[in-house]
């Protein structure tokens, strides 16, 4: 009897150990499958949830958004203004769009509410002109000191992301070049003249 009770308490502990052993490798496995409680899809783009960045930094069962997913090969066509995709501005905490600034440089004439007149969110075209270096970084540590002078609608302060760009736009403002990339073409647009 004692040998019977011995062999059901360790058939017991097998049993047990084995389950604790299958909840911890499906654990594990959930790890790197995206979780079907991951929902929505935070671009717009069809493509089911992802974030900014790589597969190290984003939430557990997101992809990190491949970059220049609209840059081509081709030259520009016409005489500009070209479309230009924004990219890469989705964080944790969201999308923080890219801002329309009234100049391309760190100290912006007039009161720092007249600095942004825009603000774009991720996938938003926006028609450049042209290109200028301005030796200003935009404050993004990348080393980055390239803008494009796009066209928008207005020239007033506004920080919220109704207004959208367009070829026809009589307004020009500069966007940060860091998270701007080429839409259907290479990016090969003439420098501002000064």
């Amino acid at each position: 009897m004692k040998t019977k009770f011995k062999i059901s308490i360790a058939a017991a502990i097998i049993v047990a150990a084995g389950s604790v052993a299958a909840t911890q490798l499906a654990s594990d496995e959930d790890k790197n499958e995206p979780h079907s409680s991951v929902s929505g899809d935070i671009h717009g783009d069809g493509d089911g949830p992802r974030c900014q960045g790589t597969e190290v930094n984003c939430p557990q069962g997101e992809q990190p958004i491949p970059e220049n997913t609209y840059r081509t090969d081709k030259n520009p066509a016409g005489s500009g203004p070209w479309p230009f995709k924004v990219v890469r501005t989705v964080t944790q905490a969201g999308d923080e769009g890219l801002m329309v600034r009234t100049c391309n440089v760190s100290d912006c004439p007039g009161p720092d509410s007249e600095r942004q007149i825009g603000l774009v969110r991720v996938h938003h075209t926006v028609w450049v002109d042209c290109w200028q270096d301005s030796g200003f970084d935009g404050g993004e540590g990348q080393n980055i000191t390239k803008w494009y002078l796009v066209r928008w609608p207005s020239n007033e302060p506004h920080t919220t992301p109704d207004l959208e760009s367009s070829r026809e736009d009589k307004y020009r403002g500069w966007m940060y070049s860091g998270y701007i990339e080429p839409s259907g073409h290479n990016g090969k647009i003439p420098e501002c003249s000064s």
